[in-house]
């Protein structure tokens, strides 16, 4: 069981007592994390719809805590009991004694996971073959401090607008095109004010293209995949939901400087993309001691 937390705003004075004001229990982070993951991953694939997938995280961490809007604090948390402590060091066998606050600080490390839906604007002259579509986006990041590394896919369905020439053989109008994306970033979390933050990053894209009919056109196809840079800025609003865990609502745009006249010369370079969803954001707890008298070492 876990004691109630306290923010103490300042160093223990001598009188030793301290001024603190009541902040939340501590909860395990990695369980929300698991839960969402999981949840969202299942309504999305059998359902095919990314409105049940949202609906399912809103529904999970409602189940968990109240929602209340609170930008993470690196003041130190402390306990109100006194503990005693002994440590015995076990190179010159020695024991200390002492008595001490259990306190905590967020850690810098944390995991962020996002569900989302992507929209796609292509150049005129890509349009024309690839025309307009959205898919679902799922990503995975992990977070040291404000810097976010992690990776993020699209899955996406579209039809074909025209004919096009690919790899020597002709993609008709009637085959089923996924176009997945599979991007690796790097960004920077920048706090503005009351928990909006802006979120510029950059990327590696990784544009693949799969015909799904081949059965049906009885032609394998071989569409040359197109790797190009990514960058791009997000706007995202937090709400606390424990401690250290975080959910928010974003919305990014980005711009990928994709050259997809390395699939046929007709095409053009580049497209816009827009996306909105919520994300699942948890940092770890460091733990230690607040020591508030120290006697000498004494032999064991």
């Amino acid at each position: 069981m876990y004691h109630p937390w306290y923010l103490c705003q300042r160093e223990l004075p001598e009188n030793g007592e301290l001024s603190c004001v009541y902040a939340s229990t501590y909860k395990p982070f990695a369980r929300n994390a698991i839960r969402i993951l999981y949840l969202s991953m299942y309504s999305y694939t059998y359902t095919m719809q990314l409105q049940n997938a949202l609906t399912t995280i809103v529904l999970v961490l409602a189940t968990g805590s109240t929602t209340h809007a609170q930008h993470y604090s690196s003041i130190p948390v402390c306990g109100t009991d006194t503990i005693h402590v002994n440590y015995r060091n076990m190179r010159s066998i020695k024991t200390i004694h002492y008595d001490a606050f259990l306190c905590s600080c967020v850690s810098k490390w944390g995991i962020r996971a996002e569900i989302g839906r992507s929209s796609y604007q292509y150049s005129s002259a890509t349009s024309r073959w690839l025309g307009g579509h959205a898919g679902g986006s799922f990503a995975l990041h992990v977070a040291y401090g404000k810097v976010n590394v992690g990776a993020r896919a699209v899955l996406a369905t579209t039809k074909i607008q025209m004919p096009m020439q690919v790899d020597g053989q002709t993609l008709p109008t009637d085959a089923k095109l996924n176009p997945p994306k599979v991007e690796y970033s790097v960004g920077y979390t920048q706090h503005i004010v009351a928990n909006f933050c802006v979120e510029p990053f950059v990327a590696l894209t990784s544009n693949k293209f799969y015909v799904t009919n081949e059965d049906t056109l009885k032609t394998h196809y071989q569409i040359p995949q197109v790797n190009a840079l990514t960058m791009g800025i997000g706007l995202h609003k937090y709400f606390t939901v424990a401690k250290y865990q975080y959910i928010c609502t974003f919305v990014r745009y980005a711009h990928c400087f994709a050259n997809y006249a390395k699939i046929n010369p007709t095409l053009g370079r580049g497209y816009n993309e827009w996306t909105a969803g919520i994300a699942f954001k948890v940092f770890g707890e460091r733990k230690y001691h607040k020591v508030l008298s120290t006697p000498p070492l004494t032999p064991q």
